[in-house]
């Protein structure tokens, strides 16, 4: 088996950088018990993996990921692991029931099609003599199933947590633009799901390459579900907002990278993605006015 030296480097550092994330986000939290702490063992290990993921992703010419990807494509994951980062930590930081259940849908929705689709559709994409090629799919099958084991059984006990209210006016057009969101994006991942060439080339970026259109469909059903189920709560609808804002900004600076370059870029991804940034950070703004951050304390 070839093992190049940067995705080695990446073996036997990636364990030292979880076990420190365990360390001082998990440990903590150990009065618990012990269920809970796996569970925020797995939200460790998916913000450790969507953290570093993002360099990992942005720069492929590293060569660590276990298939090639397009540029633009590879670096709209990288946003995807800066999200996945964001809800994570925020559960890790304030865990309570609303937080740990998002993280969770979040790892559920994102890597069963993805699972499912590299397994039984585009298996021959993945080259078994990298070394991270088998840890990748071991590490899949085992936070997919981790995260609907907890999802269905919901064996954790967590902080009673005081959460900011955002003024009714915010709240309102919170609401409404998830709403909005939700629905733009499932209808996107389900032509990005269905093929990788439809009628329009504003819609579909990578013809010829179905695993890469599958990889960002998920991306926007997970964005998808993720602003539909928490347009109505306080808090995680900001949160769905910050989301919504970091995986936006990547994925524009992704396009003005290329742009500048003189790579191929996609002028209609960048403009949805822009607007959704740009609409998500004023919602935010208006609703940081006069929020005060959540305290918790465990029982």
């Amino acid at each position: 088996m070839q093992i190049d030296p940067v995705p080695l480097m990446v073996i036997v550092l990636s364990p030292l950088a979880w076990a420190s994330a365990w360390y001082q986000l998990v440990r903590p939290h150990r009065a618990l018990g012990p269920s809970t702490v796996a569970l925020l063992t797995l939200l460790a290990i998916t913000f450790m993996g969507g953290f570093g993921g993002a360099f990992v992703w942005w720069f492929p010419e590293l060569g660590v990921f276990g298939w090639k990807l397009p540029l633009l494509a590879s670096r709209l994951l990288s946003g995807a692991g800066l999200a996945f980062a964001l809800i994570s930590m925020s559960a890790l930081r304030f865990p309570t029931p609303g937080r740990v259940r998002l993280a969770l849908i979040w790892l559920a929705v994102y890597l069963w099609p993805v699972a499912l689709a590299a397994l039984f559709a585009h298996l021959d994409r993945f080259d078994f003599s990298q070394a991270l090629v088998p840890a990748f799919f071991a590490v899949v099958a085992l936070m997919t199933g981790a995260a609907t084991w907890f999802l269905v059984r919901r064996p954790w006990r967590l902080p009673d947590t005081k959460l900011p209210v955002p003024a009714a006016g915010a709240a309102s057009a919170t609401a409404i633009w998830l709403a909005l969101i939700a629905c733009f994006f499932m209808v996107w991942s389900v032509l990005l799901f269905a093929t990788d060439k439809g009628f329009s080339a504003a819609i579909w970026a990578w013809p010829g390459d179905l695993l890469t259109t599958r990889l960002i469909a998920a991306m926007l059903l997970t964005l998808s579900v993720g602003a539909w189920i928490t347009r109505h709560d306080a808090d995680l609808s900001g949160l769905m907002l910050g989301a919504i804002t970091i995986y936006g900004l990547t994925a524009v600076t992704a396009h003005t990278v290329n742009a500048a370059m003189g790579r191929p870029f996609k002028i209609s991804y960048c403009v949805a993605f822009g607007i959704a940034a740009i609409v998500s950070t004023g919602l935010l703004i208006a609703r940081s006015r006069g929020h005060r951050m959540p305290t918790s304390r465990s029982g």
